[in-house]
């Protein structure tokens, strides 16, 4: 049975990974515009909702008190100058020769009360326009409409900043690292993703782009090269259902970028995987997007994704652990054309090889059975693809190598049937470009 390996917690990238990321983990570009249009502010004022919808809360909330606070203050103004105008005061509150424009309105406390009460149709009946100011009437009316306009636009603007639910998309996980394997026959990528909300996501799809850097010849710029990948749900279809973690998976065939597989150092063309889910929030009918990326010391070759499969408790009731989203699990590929592959890329690498220092050493390795004796480093760094084909034949010596691997820059699984039979995962990526090595 083969042995599955779960990442480690500190696996995460690094500030040197983050600064050559256009995508971050978290799905945030990482892209900076600069030399825009110096009117800046009339292009946000065009879509002045839009921006509002992007700002912050605290600017949202501000935005909602200072809307009213403005319209009672600036209404009450012109209530207070039209009854200035008209010659009310306290002293003529009570006197039958005055008309007043508006009834018990004689100072600025006065007039604001009148225009709160008038903007939101309180109605206490201690004030109130006359007929003596036609004027005051019209303002009235403007302000009945302008409030109501103003109650619209901030009831519109928070449901809406509400609904939007951006911390939706926190719910939704991705394994920390991707893999490549051969699963039922055919070359796949793949990508878990999970989401432990309750109201799950509905129409979920899975889209991906890997980026290709091409450096612009005497300048420090890149040219970026965005290929589309298609990704399916693992019964291949186009949805993908999130009731526990499920795999997005990418067939490298004759129409994928990534193909032909034999060409194992495909991901130094391209720099990084970005990987994005559309669903529909299931409460709201709203469309999210949540995206991450990876990088190729970030995409492990030669293995899949453990199974994760719902169990039934003692109350009859489903269960599902996330504890194994991350986990891999080797896939062994010791067929006829696996060793092709390995043909091939010696082919390509040969001159990295110096096969009668290796030969020598292997001879030495070989007859050599503490794995703690053995020193890998001058051997693996110039020929590593050559070496580890010639220590493929001898099981101790390739576990002292898969063992070197697991604890350097190197990324390796390795897993043991019995004390006699030991295997190292087919695939094992290197920085620069990925070594194949055959089972033991």
């Amino acid at each position: 049975m083969d042995s599955c390996v779960r990442p480690r917690a500190d696996s995460g990238t690094d500030m040197e990974d983050d600064k050559r990321r256009l995508v971050s983990k978290q799905g945030n570009y990482r892209v900076r515009l600069e030399n825009v249009d110096t009117n800046i502010l009339k292009n946000y004022l065009r879509d002045a909702f839009t921006t509002l919808l992007d700002a912050k809360w605290r600017w949202i909330l501000l935005i909602f008190v200072m809307g009213f606070i403005l319209t009672w203050t600036v209404f009450a103004c012109f209530y207070l100058l039209f009854s200035y105008i008209n010659g009310d005061s306290l002293d003529t509150l009570d006197s039958y020769d005055h008309d007043h424009c508006i009834t018990n309105v004689y100072d600025f406390t006065t007039a604001f009360l009148f225009s709160v009460e008038t903007q939101h149709t309180i109605g206490y009946g201690s004030r109130a326009s006359t007929t003596a100011c036609p004027h005051v009437v019209l303002l009235v009316f403007l302000q009945f409409i302008f409030g109501i306009g103003v109650q619209c636009l901030t009831a519109a603007l928070v449901f809406t900043k509400l609904q939007r639910s951006k911390k939706r998309g926190d719910a939704i996980i991705f394994s920390q690292q991707a893999c490549m394997g051969i699963v039922d026959g055919k070359w796949q990528l793949m990508v878990r993703v999970g989401d432990f909300r309750r109201s799950h996501l509905v129409d979920v799809k899975g889209a991906g782009k890997l980026i290709k850097r091409t450096p612009i010849s005497n300048t420090n710029q890149e040219f970026l090269d965005l290929v589309p990948i298609d990704f399916k749900s693992e019964g291949g279809g186009d949805t993908l259902t999130l009731l526990w973690p499920a795999v997005l998976y990418h067939t490298i065939d004759e129409n994928s970028p990534l193909w032909p597989p034999e060409n194992l150092h495909l991901f130094g063309d391209f720099s990084e995987l970005i990987v994005t889910i559309e669903g529909v929030i299931e409460s709201t009918s709203r469309v999210i997007q949540v995206r991450t990326s990876y990088l190729p010391d970030e995409i492990v070759m030669g293995c899949k994704f453990q199974t994760i499969n719902p169990g039934i408790d003692e109350d009859g009731k489903y269960h599902c652990s996330y504890f194994d989203i991350n986990t891999m699990c080797p896939v062994m590929q010791n067929t006829p054309r696996g060793r092709r592959r390995v043909d091939y890329l010696n082919e390509q690498f040969m001159d990295l090889c110096d096969w009668s220092r290796e030969i020598t050493l292997w001879r030495e390795l070989k007859s050599r059975k503490i794995c703690g004796d053995i020193r890998f480093d001058p051997l693996l760094k110039t020929a590593p693809l050559c070496v580890m084909d010639q220590l493929a034949g001898d099981p101790r010596v390739a576990v002292c190598a898969a063992k070197y691997w697991k604890t350097s820059e190197w990324s390796s699984y390795f897993t043991s049937v019995n004390d006699n039979i030991l295997y190292i995962v087919s695939y094992i990526v290197c920085r620069d470009f990925a070594c194949v090595v055959m089972s033991c």
